[in-house]
């Protein structure tokens, strides 16, 4: 998947959240769940759980999960901030590449000249504290259903890291065999610090007990180049900016 799908995809988004809202918004301005006049400064807890798709500046993605705690400081009826405490699996695909080893390999019992790596995939572990400032418009906060956009960044220090390829070996009497689903530990060969940019679109519903859910998707821009590794091979050197679009569903809980 293309760095532009992904951001196609969150504009798609945007526009249902627009449309959804456009056919409720007189039924919330009479709806005896308004929460017109709520009480502001209010501090909100809950639960976050979603999927997201992850890549780097090759087109191949991952597919990880986002779990953890949020917390929701509500400013205004239209203005809230909202800071998260998650384990959030990223990565992305890399590009396949050949290395000399010429090494004996007693399984196959002949020695190895290259090997090839394919089909690679790297899945970063991750700690991350988004802080994120949710936005709606005045007329549309009193609602039981209300639309937000989502504006913020994130830190995140990534504690594992692992590829999972395939590798062809070709061995000097010219005949090769094939490992698939092998997983290494690349853990040393990424940057452990990122910083990132957010931008989403959610809704938040008030349930029938008085709390919130809320459905968001948000688009995620890596500031850090993640690629530590120094060798010859080109392949091995290419830029890595992480991004991803996420698929989240919140929970007040207090």
């Amino acid at each position: 998947m293309k760095d532009s799908r992904i951001k196609k995809w969150l504009f798609g988004a945007l526009c249902v959240v627009v449309l959804g809202q456009v056919s409720v918004c007189k039924a919330q301005d009479a709806a005896p769940g308004s929460t017109v006049g709520e009480k502001n400064h209010a501090l909100r807890i809950g639960a976050l759980l979603g999927v997201n798709l992850n890549q780097f500046d090759q087109p191949l993605a991952t597919i990880g999960v986002n779990a953890g705690g949020v917390v929701r400081y509500v400013l205004t009826d239209f203005l809230d901030l909202q800071g998260e405490l998650l384990y959030s699996l990223q990565g992305g695909g890399r590009t396949e590449y050949t290395r000399a080893l010429n090494q004996f390999m007693p399984s196959y019992d002949g020695l190895v000249d290259y090997v090839r790596y394919i089909n690679r995939n790297v899945y970063l572990n991750n700690l991350e504290v988004p802080v994120i400032v949710r936005i709606t418009l005045p007329k549309l906060a009193g609602g039981g259903v209300v639309p937000r956009l989502l504006l913020g960044g994130s830190y995140s220090y990534n504690f594992k890291a692992y590829e999972k390829n395939d590798k062809i070996f070709y061995f000097v009497d010219g005949t090769q065999g094939m490992v698939s689903n092998t997983i290494d530990d690349v853990s040393l060969e990424y940057y452990k610090h990122n910083f990132s940019g957010y931008a989403g679109v959610a809704l938040d519903a008030r349930l029938q007990n008085g709390h919130w859910f809320t459905v968001e998707v948000r688009y995620r821009r890596g500031f850090v180049d993640l690629n530590r590794t120094e060798t010859i091979i080109v392949e091995l050197t290419e830029k890595l900016y992480s991004t991803g679009l996420s698929f989240n569903f919140s929970y007040q809980i207090f």
